[in-house]
């Protein structure tokens, strides 16, 4: 208990440093750099995001009103959810690379070094005879289902569909993913299996949670996320990221059920390793540390196969000026979510709020991306990444007041 506070704690502490940190630089940019964009674009970009955000809720309240007559059913409405959010994706891309149809596109070489998703942009390209538009569909088809994919996140912690729609809208109108619709962005591929690799895990904390399985799922479930982890690295992901996230979220959580090693041969060993063997199988090992262990494990020997075959070193040391390019870009945006996360962490902290795991794995992960990409050599499109994690983050902080109060109020119920 005293550990995972002191590691959370120390979570906290980083997190408030970095994005104070993370502020001053995007204002330096703003001090040192003029804007592109004008005041009357970044109000039709806030515009459609509202009027986004409204008229899911009037689509909702519609459904809703159906299902309560039973004139629908909860799965066909659910359909009609994603069925707005991949609206909301085609019209924003298509628009996009309208707008941007002039721009020059870099032309594609396939290489094991830019990640296996060159080969298959490359290779759409060459089937339709035109890579923009094999990379605007690509793009689209990846924010789509990663836009999906961050609602069951956000819904697996919350469990409020506006918010998780919400979330999913912030992602979709994220000023670096729009920008960047019809160029290849191999870090596309690695948002989206990340978010599948977040989800996975906040899955697997569910089930190892619970007392009252004694199965070997958590096994399965262990060799899945590896697979995930694996995948994420062989398209030019980061080992380091899933190093970090898994060792960290292993020694944070709590009330985490427990399993024993068995040694079959130990009959066979003499007296002393005999006796060395039993106190070892009456050791109790959390479940998730033996997840966290098989899946680092399985994605770590991939991890050595990649950099055997690729020679890229995608890393360089860290400037300031490097930081102040990857988000130069969009410093408005960051400024407006780092600073309202910041502020709500401020309040949490004031008030101490706790956090489940859930909620400090996706700050951590929000940590570990914010340095890495400020270290990577392309890091304004590393950005695709961080970007994705700081929206969440935000949310989560933001929804931790209530979360709170939430839980306070059953608390209050069940006493009385």
């Amino acid at each position: 208990m005293k550990r995972s506070r002191i590691i959370c704690s120390i979570i906290t502490v980083i997190y408030i440093i970095l994005s104070v940190a993370i502020c001053l630089i995007a204002l330096k940019s703003n001090f040192e750099t003029e804007s592109s964009i004008g005041a009357c674009e970044k109000l039709i970009y806030v515009g459609t995001f509202g009027i986004c955000v409204f008229s899911y809720i009037w689509v909702r309240n519609k459904l809703s009103k159906k299902m309560s007559n039973k004139a629908l059913s909860v799965k066909i409405s659910k359909v009609y959810c994603y069925l707005y959010l991949a609206v909301i994706v085609l019209v924003s891309r298509f628009i996009m690379a309208y707008v941007l149809k002039n721009e020059e596109i870099i032309p594609l070489v396939s290489g094991f070094n830019m990640g296996l998703g060159s080969y298959l942009n490359y290779a759409l390209g060459l089937y339709i005879g035109n890579q923009m538009y094999a990379n605007v569909i690509l793009n689209t088809i990846l924010v789509f289902v990663s836009s999906i994919v961050i609602k069951k996140v956000v819904l697996n912690i919350t469990d409020n569909d506006m918010v998780a729609t919400t979330t999913s809208l912030l992602y979709i109108f994220a000023p670096q993913s729009l920008w960047q619709v019809n160029s290849y962005i191999r870090y596309n591929y690695n948002v989206l299996i990340v978010l599948v690799g977040i989800y996975a895990l906040l899955h697997i904390i569910d089930e190892v949670k619970n007392f009252n399985k004694k199965n070997n799922e958590y096994l399965i479930y262990s060799l899945v996320l590896g697979v995930i982890q694996s995948l994420d690295v062989m398209f030019g992901g980061s080992y380091i990221l899933w190093l970090f996230s898994m060792i960290i979220a292993s020694c944070t959580a709590m009330y985490i059920d427990v399993v024993h090693v068995l040694i079959p041969f130990k009959q066979k060993l003499n007296y002393k390793l005999k006796r060395l063997a039993e106190k070892i199988e009456k050791v109790n090992i959390s479940k998730l540390v033996y997840v966290c262990g098989i899946s680092l494990v399985l994605s770590g020997i991939t991890t050595c196969i990649y950099l055997a075959l690729s020679s890229a070193n995608n890393f360089s040391v860290f400037s300031v000026q490097n930081a102040v390019s990857v988000l130069g870009h969009s410093r408005s945006y960051y400024l407006v979510l780092i600073i309202t996360a910041l502020v709500f962490e401020i309040v949490a902290v004031i008030t101490k709020r706790k956090l489940d795991v859930k909620m400090y794995l996706i700050k951590l992960m929000f940590i570990v991306v914010a340095i890495l990409t400020f270290f990577t050599v392309d890091g304004v499109y590393a950005s695709a990444l961080f970007d994705t994690l700081l929206i969440l983050n935000m949310v989560m902080v933001i929804c931790n007041i209530g979360y709170n109060r939430e839980e306070r109020i059953k608390l209050l119920n069940e006493k009385n």
